[in-house]
C-alpha cells in the first residue's frame, strides 16, 4: 500500500494476514497513491507476546531506559519518569529479540533511531534510512487501523524534517490560492474553526505539514483529521498545497499581537512542531532550521478565537492594517 503526505511516498509493507487495506484506504482517504518510490518504508510486524509490566531492566536494556529517562525528565508532566522509564523499556523489551535489540542499541549508539511506545505498539524509526518499523501486540491492540494510522503519524512525525518538512499540531486552510495556517493546544480550537467553515477550504484541522519546496514554503493536508468534514476530502487531496502566507496562533483572549520571529519560533518548537522531543540530535537541528526559515519570511499573529465563523475579510484586513 502506497500513501502521499507532503508530498512524500510512504510504502506500508505488512506480515499480517489479516492487514485492514480496506479500512486504511477509508482512513487515509484523499491521500492513498499510485506506487512510486518510496522516500519513507514502514514495516509492520504482528506480535502476540504478552507485555511484561514488572521487573528490573537488565544491563543490555540500560541504554534504552535511559534514552526513555531522557525524555521524560525533560517533560516534568510525567508524575514518575522513572516509572514510566521502566514500564516503557519492559513494554519494548515483549516485542523484540536479543538480536534486535543489539541492533536497536547499535544504532541508538550512533544517535540515528527513535522510538515511542504507541496505540498497543511499538515504533522504532531508523533515522539514518527513512525506515519505521512498528511492532504490534496483536493480542491487545486497539483497532489493527487505528494503531496503523497512530504508528503512521509518529514515523512521519519523526522522518520529514529530512525532506525539509515538519508536521504542525494545527489546522490548514487555502484561500485565493494561499496556505494559512492555525495552530493552537489541545481544545484550543483547531476543530471549532475547521468546522466553521464547513470544511470549505480545509486541508488538516489536527495535523498540517509545512515543507519547503524549491526554496518556497508550501502547506499540505494530512489525513490525521477529525471525522465532521471528511467527506469534504477529494480523492487527490495529496496532490495539492499552497503557498505559506501567514501562521496564526489561537487565544482565548486578548487584541491581537504580531509575534516575533523569535517569538513564533519558541512557540512553536515548545508546543507544536509534533513528536519533537522523541527525534534525534540532527533531525531536531533540521526541524529548528526549517522553523527559523518559516518565521524568517511569514509572518505570525496570535489572535483571539472564542468559536465565531472564520472570516477572510477580517484575516485580510487583520494583514494589511498590519503590514
Amino acid at each position: 500500500m502506497y500513501v502521499n503526505i507532503g508530498g512524500v511516498t510512504i510504502r506500508i509493507k505488512s506480515d499480517l494476514d489479516d492487514f485492514p487495506q480496506k479500512e486504511l484506504s477509508r482512513i487515509f482517504h484523499g491521500y492513498v497513491s499510485p506506487p512510486s518510490a518510496p522516500g519513507i518504508v514502514m514495516e509492520i510486524n504482528g506480535m502476540k507476546k504478552p507485555a511484561r509490566e514488572r521487573g528490573e531492566v537488565p544491563s543490555l536494556l540500560e541504554p534504552v531506559y535511559e534514552y526513555f529517562l531522557d525524555i521524560y525528565n525533560k517533560f516534568p508532566r510525567e508524575s514518575n519518569p522513572e516509572k514510566k522509564a521502566l514500564q516503557d523499556t519492559l513494554y519494548l523489551t515483549s516485542f523484540l529479540s536479543l538480536a534486535s535489540f543489539r541492533e536497536v542499541l547499535q544504532q541508538q549508539a550512533k544517535g540515528k533511531f527513535s522510538i515511542q511506545i504507541t496505540h498497543g505498539g511499538v515504533v522504532i524509526v531508523d533515522t539514518a534510512h527513512n525506515v519505521a518499523r512498528y511492532f504490534i501486540n496483536l493480542a491487545s491492540a486497539p483497532p489493527l487501523s487505528r494503531s496503523l494510522e497512530a504508528g503512521l503519524y509518529f514515523a512521519c512525525s519523526i522522518l520529514f524534517p529530512s525532506f525539509q518538512g515538519v508536521i504542525l499540531h494545527g489546522a490548514g486552510f487555502h484561500h485565493k490560492g494561499a496556505g494559512y495556517v492555525f495552530l493552537a493546544p489541545s481544545r484550543g480550537g483547531k476543530t471549532t474553526i475547521s468546522r466553521s467553515r464547513k470544511g470549505e477550504g480545509l486541508l488538516a484541522d489536527d495535523g498540517v505539514v509545512v515543507r519547503k519546496i524549491k526554496g518556497e514554503l508550501h502547506v499540505f493536508g494530512s489525513p490525521w483529521r477529525q471525522n465532521t468534514w471528511a467527506k469534504t476530502v477529494k480523492e487527490d487531496s495529496y496532490l495539492h498545497h499552497y503557498p505559506l502566507k501567514v501562521v496564526f496562533f489561537l487565544k482565548k483572549e486578548g487584541a491581537p499581537i504580531k509575534l516575533t520571529p523569535g517569538e513564533a519560533m519558541g512557540k512553536t518548537l515548545l508546543h507544536f512542531v509534533q513528536c519533537l522531543r522523541y527525534n534525534t540530535n540532527h533531525m531536531c537541528r533540521l526541524a529548528f532550521n526549517l522553523c527559523g526559515e518559516v518565521f524568517s519570511a511569514i509572518p505570525a499573529y496570535a489572535i483571539c478565537f472564542t468559536g465565531e465563523k472564520l472570516c477572510w475579510e477580517k484575516v485580510e484586513c487583520l494583514l494589511e492594517n498590519r503590514r
